[in-house]
């Protein structure tokens, strides 16, 4: 009996199948009878630009943009608007925001280095922004927030429309049919919380739904 195929191996393929025919690149493999030298194609290509920020530079900026309107922000509701503010860069100007990685628990998309940070608040507000351990000094120090104007109005917009929402309705809004996270948790062979939401599935995706686009 053949072993299952791994976690890593389901997602390229769950990837692959949400791809239009057009998007696929078949061009290292052109139809042939003689299989003899065939060799495996190439996977398509990444249809977005990528920037390197430090998601918990984006997570400090969500919060500075939430206390800055009154409102209180806890560990559940940061990581959620955090990620609808990389949506909402991916789909409207289709730019993935980090290298950081974005995956699929319980209660929904969440990046660890915001969660292990702010577990301590429980569900309580965050009170304070997210610094980074430096090993070489032995002590946490402050994140540089240096994000481009498009990405603070990504930001500020999603501030605005979503950061009033309690942690629940921001946790059932990126638990909605058809969303990225959907797709990865409720997978036929579902693995464990460390299952990761690409940048491909959010696009995919969003053909079908967005919150920050308004189409609900």
């Amino acid at each position: 009996m053949a072993e299952p195929l791994n976690h890593e191996l389901q997602r390229q393929l769950r990837e692959l199948a949400l791809l239009r025919d057009e998007d696929i690149d078949t061009s290292d493999i052109p139809e042939v009878t003689d299989w003899s030298r065939a060799t495996r194609p190439s996977q398509p290509e990444a249809s977005y630009a990528e920037k390197d920020y430090d998601i918990r530079a984006v997570a400090n900026a969500v919060l500075k943009s939430a206390w800055d309107r009154g409102l209180e922000v806890t560990n559940m509701s940061l990581n959620k608007l955090v990620f609808f503010v990389l949506e909402r860069a991916l789909v409207e100007r289709n730019v993935w925001l980090t290298k950081a990685r974005l995956e699929a628990w319980d209660h929904g998309p969440v990046f660890r280095e915001i969660y292990t940070h702010s577990k301590k608040f429980g569900e309580q507000p965050v009170t304070e922004l997210i610094k980074a351990y430096s090993v070489h000094q032995r002590r946490f120090l402050d994140v540089p927030t240096q994000l481009d104007e498009e990405t603070a109005a990504d930001i500020k917009a999603v501030t605005d429309k979503l950061a009033h929402f309690p942690a629940a309705r921001l946790r059932a809004l990126s638990h909605s049919k058809d969303s990225a996270w959907d797709w990865v948790y409720n997978a036929s062979q579902k693995t464990s919380a460390g299952m990761v939401i690409s940048p491909v599935m959010i696009l995919a995706s969003a053909r079908r739904r967005s919150v920050t686009r308004g189409r609900r």
